[in-house]
């Protein structure tokens, strides 16, 4: 039993002894109505350990959570420093071959045979474009 378990209901108690003697001293509340509220307690002590306790079981899954995220953060971190280190020359034509000068997002995620397949298609992608991206030669002469 861990000590929220047993101070609570006890702090509970405890403070509502001082709250009926203080009443009682200052004699603020009439004694037939004191006697009543005092016989009709609302509170449900159980049911405030049973809301704890799952809260405690969720905060805890919670943290469970965080951790395993962060595990496989650094296993995909791994993967990925392990892939750049493995496959440097061919990940560097990627680089080159691409627009901006940067790596396809997810390219270091993939094994070699992916980044094979992912660079030679876009080598064929290129090939196939190279039409489209010549100087347009008939409107230059035009003007």
């Amino acid at each position: 039993m861990d000590i929220f378990s047993w101070s609570l209901p006890f702090l509970a108690d405890k403070i509502g002894e001082m709250m009926d003697s203080m009443l009682r001293k200052n004699s603020i509340i009439p004694k037939k109505q004191l006697a009543l509220t005092k016989t009709s307690s609302d509170i449900d002590f159980e049911k405030i350990m049973t809301d704890l306790r799952t809260e405690k079981k969720q905060q805890e899954e919670q943290k469970i959570n965080k951790i395993r995220a962060k595990v496989l953060t650094i296993g995909r971190m791994a993967r990925m420093f392990k892939n750049a280190r493995e496959h440097s020359e061919l990940l560097t034509q990627a680089k080159m071959v691409s627009s901006d000068g940067k790596l396809p997002q997810g390219l270091l995620i993939k094994n070699l045979k992916e980044i094979k397949s992912d660079v030679n298609q876009f080598l064929a992608l290129k090939k196939l474009d190279s039409e489209n991206e010549k100087f347009p030669v008939e409107s230059y002469r035009k003007s």
